[in-house]
Order: structure tokens, then C-alpha cells, then sequence
């Protein structure tokens, strides 16, 4: 399969990779508002002529919580993991990452929007993002006399 060659691919990758090292300081989280740290859920993006698959991992969440939208070439999650506590428990160690997330993810081809699908199971995200296919246009050609 031939791919056009898209020159800020790679400039979006290293930016996204750039905010996950900021914003992830040595494995922990960024202190947010209240205590919380700003997280981003691991990801798996990959494509073939028909689509492009996205696989999250955002276990302890319900579909509530998420919100998924596609703007131009573009797909962004977010959401919010919350604690859930138990009356009269003290956390003597704590690494579940809580908190809000937000992830963008550059699509490299025009979607069918009305077709995304996203399925949440055992904390695996899949969102199918259905590619626009190009449309052929018959021009006519006249003589130049």
C-alpha cells in the first residue's frame, strides 16, 4: 500500500510524545486542581485502507465519564477517573492514577464521521473511524479552438 506522505505526521507524533514526557514527570502524575494528577491512558493506533483503530486503556471508568469528539483530522478523549473510598480506610499506598485526562490523536486521513463506532469492554476502548473514500469526478475536456 502506497501512503501519501504527510510531513507533520511525524511533528505530531513528537509533539504528543513531548506532553506525555512534561506532563508525566517520571512515571508520576502532574498535581492537578484538589490534589489530583493529570494522566494519559496508554494507546494503540493503527489503520489499513479501510479504517483507523484506536485501543485505549482506561480501566475503572464507565462510558459516562468519557467524552469523545472529532474535529477536522483530529480525535480527542476525555474524561475522569474518580476514587472510589471506603468509609474509615486509610490508603497506606496508593498508585491507581485518578483524576482528569484529555488525549488528541492525529488521524491521518479524512473519517466518515456519522459511521465512528466506540466499544467499551473490560477497560479497553476501541473506536473504529470508518475513512472517507476519495470520490472520482469525470472532467470533461474541450478542444482549445
Amino acid at each position: 500500500m502506497v501512503r501519501k506522505w504527510d510531513p507533520f505526521r511525524d511533528l505530531i507524533t513528537l509533539h504528543d510524545q513531548m506532553s506525555r514526557l512534561f506532563d508525566l514527570e517520571g512515571g508520576r502524575p502532574r498535581p492537578g486542581p484538589e490534589g489530583l494528577g493529570y494522566w494519559h491512558p496508554a494507546a494503540d493506533v493503527s489503520e489499513d485502507e479501510a479504517a483507523i483503530y484506536l485501543h485505549i486503556e482506561i480501566p475503572g471508568m464507565n462510558e459516562a465519564s468519557l467524552d469523545l469528539v472529532v474535529e477536522d483530522r483530529t480525535l480527542i478523549l476525555r474524561g475522569e477517573r474518580k476514587r472510589s473510598r471506603v468509609q474509615g480506610t486509610t490508603y497506606l499506598q496508593s498508585e491507581i492514577l485518578i483524576g482528569p485526562f484529555q488525549r488528541r490523536f492525529h488521524l491521518p486521513a479524512q473519517v466518515e464521521r456519522e459511521k465512528i463506532s466506540a466499544h467499551y469492554q473490560n477497560g479497553i476502548l476501541e473506536v473504529i473511524l470508518p475513512k472517507k473514500q476519495p470520490e472520482a469526478k469525470s472532467v470533461d475536456i474541450r478542444s482549445a479552438s
